[in-house]
């Protein structure tokens, strides 16, 4: 600055390189990570050679960000500081809206407010990807009808992209069918486990999808996929205890991270070593975690 060199915020650079592309932007409270991990691999593979920015380091490739000389961007955009809503997206993933980063938004009616206008903020052209099954998304989809062409996701054959027929392995991974309008189109293994990650797959499939990747080469992809560090990374065994670690900091993330060990290892014990993580967060929210820990 003293010398007059220009100085930004790392968001605001980030959207001057993000809106100078054909830009997917995955943002939500949780699943932005592993989502826009799964995105960026399937236009990896479909050699679209794409420019990725993801909040976590991709297991698969070993860096969580590279540029590419391709024309796509896929970013996953982080509500903690309001900065996503500098982006306008051709394709605004939301995956869920939840109560979090509690210092920038004291109270859950401020979070509805900057999806809102985050979703406002995608190109009059572009494509909103959506999970219907979540409770904040449903609150800001029924105040108004959405300002851009929008496709849902969820369980069942009741959006725009569903999971039917649903199979939890033991030791890890899941299976389904995917449905499109209704009607089966594939059927889908994960390596990775949990329903959560099977909603996060859900939206890399609608994404495919637009751009117009077949789905042999998302099946294979998500076949293939192990996911973002510290997001349910298998460490090792020792003295016959899996040992896993995951960046889960929420309630929300706790329960689902529990409910995906609790299906791979359905006759086994979980015992749970919890580091809280921002003081704010912990005082508002330490009801819930007594709950989801208890």
């Amino acid at each position: 600055r003293e010398q007059g060199i220009p100085v930004a915020h790392r968001g605001e650079v980030l959207s001057w390189i993000f809106d100078s592309r054909f830009g997917i932007g995955v943002a939500g409270t949780h699943g932005k990570t592993t989502t826009s991990s799964m995105i960026g691999l399937i236009f990896e593979q479909a050699g679209l050679h794409p420019t990725l920015a993801i909040g976590g380091e991709l297991c698969d490739i070993g860096v969580n960000a590279k540029l590419g000389d391709g024309r796509h961007m896929v970013a996953e955009l982080d509500e903690s500081d309001g900065s996503f809503e500098k982006f306008h997206p051709n394709i605004a993933v939301v995956t869920n809206v939840d109560w979090d980063h509690v210092n920038h938004y004291p109270t859950f009616e401020s979070v509805l407010e900057a999806f809102s206008r985050f979703i406002a903020n995608a190109k009059e052209d572009g494509l909103l990807v959506l999970c219907g099954e979540d409770m904040g998304l449903g609150r800001i989809m029924a105040r108004a009808p959405l300002p851009r062409e929008a496709e849902t996701y969820g369980w069942g054959r009741g959006w725009t992209w569903g999971a039917v027929d649903v199979q939890h392995n033991h030791g890890g991974g899941v299976s389904f069918s995917l449905v499109h309008h209704g009607h089966v189109v594939a059927d889908l293994e994960l390596s990775v486990s949990g329903n959560h990650n099977i909603l996060n797959a859900l939206a890399a499939c609608a994404v495919a999808h637009k751009v117009g990747i077949p789905f042999p080469v998302v099946r294979r992809v998500l076949k293939d996929f192990r996911g973002a560090k510290r997001r349910l990374q298998y460490i090792g065994n020792a003295h016959g205890v899996d040992v896993y670690d995951d960046y889960g900091h929420h309630p929300r993330e706790i329960a689902a991270t529990l409910e995906a060990l609790n299906r791979m290892y359905p006759e086994r014990r979980v015992l749970v070593a919890f580091q809280p993580h921002r003081f704010t967060r912990t005082l508002a929210l330490y009801r819930e975690f007594a709950q989801v820990l208890s």
